[in-house]
Order: structure tokens, then C-alpha cells, then sequence
């Protein structure tokens, strides 16, 4: 006597998985596809919508912790593309800065921040940049004088001038490389 060890189809389910436990959800006996097998869907990460993620306030540089980020785009040198290679900045409200160019070269070093009235050549004696053409931009309250390296031979200096409220200026920075860079701080 042959015995029958098929036992009947159990009904199909999909698995949708929360944070907290899998819910079963039954799939239609019509869906031909799905026969035997189940499926399970995992919980997405994701990250807040920009929409809720308020922008912190706009506070005046100097305050503890603050930083000012800038972008570094060379516009001079033996080697310039278009658009131009595009390098970032990071200027800490103690006075440190540093800036990362290509080939993950980091340079630090020092900068400060001087009243607008006050001449940088009278306080500094820039090697690399020609102050003569810096003029400030519009409402800046500030300007900023900078200097790094990266401890192998790169040196470069940076002048700008900005808003201390908002953080947002621009300027000149200059290696010695014969690169030229335009810094905007944003």
C-alpha cells in the first residue's frame, strides 16, 4: 500500500517586517506566481526629509564649536581644469584651520580674523599671495589672514574677508605649487 506524503499547499504569505515584529499578510489564492514560497520585505533605513531637519541658526563666528566651511577651486596653476578641480576648507573658532587637497593631502595650520579696518600686511608678511587685489565683498565685517602646511613641503597662505554673522565671505589663497585658488566660504 503506497502511502501519500504530500501534504496539502499551505496558503502563501508575505512577511512585511516593522521595527517591531513580523505581520503576516496573507497572498491571494488566485496569484499563480507565488505558490509555496514566501517573501519578506526588510525595513528601510532611512534618514529624516531634509524638510525636517531644521538648519541651525545662523550664529556669529567665534562662539564655541562654531566652524566656517569653505570650498577651495583652483583657477591658476600648471594644472587647471574646467570647471576646476574643487578642494573643502575647515575653520575652527579656535584658530586652527585646515584644508584637504587632491590626493587626500591635508594641510593645517593657523588663521585670525581681524577687524575689517585692519591691514593684514601691517599684522602678516604674505610670501604667496599679493594682497594688493583683495578687496572685500559687500557687508563683510571681517577679514581673514591663514596660513598652513602639510608638514612634507606644501605651504599655502589664504586672504579673505566675510560676514561674521552669517559666515559667508570670499577671498584668495595661494601654495607653493605656482597654484592659485579662489576660497568662498558658505
Amino acid at each position: 500500500m503506497a502511502v501519500n506524503t504530500t501534504l496539502p499547499a499551505p496558503t502563501p504569505t508575505v512577511v512585511v517586517t516593522t521595527a517591531q515584529a513580523p505581520t503576516p499578510i496573507p497572498i491571494p489564492a488566485a496569484t499563480p506566481a507565488l505558490t509555496q514560497s514566501a517573501v519578506a520585505f526588510a525595513p528601510v533605513q532611512t534618514s529624516p526629509a531634509p524638510s525636517t531637519v531644521a538648519p541651525p541658526a545662523p550664529a556669529s563666528f567665534g562662539s564655541a564649536g562654531q566652524r566656517l566651511l569653505a570650498q577651495l577651486y583652483l583657477i591658476k596653476g600648471p594644472v587647471v581644469s574646467n570647471p576646476p578641480q574643487t578642494f573643502n576648507g575647515e575653520f575652527l573658532s579656535n584658530g586652527k584651520a585646515q584644508i584637504v587637497l587632491s590626493g587626500r593631502r591635508l594641510l593645517t595650520g593657523d588663521f585670525e580674523l581681524l577687524p575689517i579696518t585692519e591691514s593684514i600686511q601691517a599684522k602678516y608678511k604674505p610670501a604667496l599671495l599679493k594682497l594688493d587685489d583683495l578687496k572685500p565683498i559687500t557687508g563683510a565685517d571681517a577679514k581673514g589672514f591663514a596660513a598652513l602646511s602639510d608638514g612634507a613641503g606644501i605651504q599655502m597662505e589664504c586672504a579673505y574677508s566675510l560676514t561674521k554673522d552669517t559666515g559667508r565671505g570670499q577671498g584668495m589663497c595661494a601654495d607653493n605649487q605656482s597654484n592659485t585658488y579662489q576660497i568662498v566660504f558658505d
